[in-house]
């Protein structure tokens, strides 16, 4: 089961980026104006996602489900913060957390012939730290989870 969040597509009034306003004050990742619209159906966004990666977790043993579909921009922010904190689990082994999602975030390739998204890497390096921070504040074992816990959740999943 993958959970996908649904909030429209917010677009910046001044340059008609897409993204996510998912906090009070936030500007537009691309022209830095300040979003003066009601956001509020947005503000749980973090929240949102850090949810649906507990649910991946547990269902598939990763955060990036099996297939994922991108139909909006949040599904684009979905995947790639899944994708970061996977690579995250799987290759991190000196703690140095924040530093190694900036440094994957750096690589992904942000331009292309059909678009220029240059403008989200910053974004999503924000929500990807916003999501870090609430997983280290609740303590959630999964981010570095014991070879035990792996177990556990293939077992979980091997098993009815």
């Amino acid at each position: 089961m993958t959970v996908h969040i649904k909030k429209p597509n917010f677009k910046c009034s001044e340059c008609e980026a897409i993204f996510i306003p998912y906090k009070e004050g936030i500007k537009c990742p691309k022209c830095n104006k300040e979003v003066k619209e009601d956001i509020s159906e947005y503000l749980d966004f973090i929240d949102e996602i850090t949810g649906s990666m507990k649910i991946h977790k547990i269902h598939y043993g990763q955060y990036s489900p099996d297939a994922w579909y991108v139909g909006s921009m949040s599904d684009h922010i979905q995947s790639l913060v899944f994708q970061t904190f996977d690579s995250m689990e799987h290759d991190l082994k000196n703690g140095k957390e924040k530093e190694y999602l900036s440094n994957f975030i750096n690589k992904i390739k942000w331009k292309s012939e059909k678009s220029d998204h240059r403008y989200l890497k910053n974004y999503v390096k924000e929500i990807a730290f916003e999501v870090l921070d609430i997983y280290k504040r609740e303590k959630i074992k999964s981010i570095h989870p014991s070879i035990r816990d792996r177990i556990r959740m293939l077992l979980r999943q091997c098993l009815p």
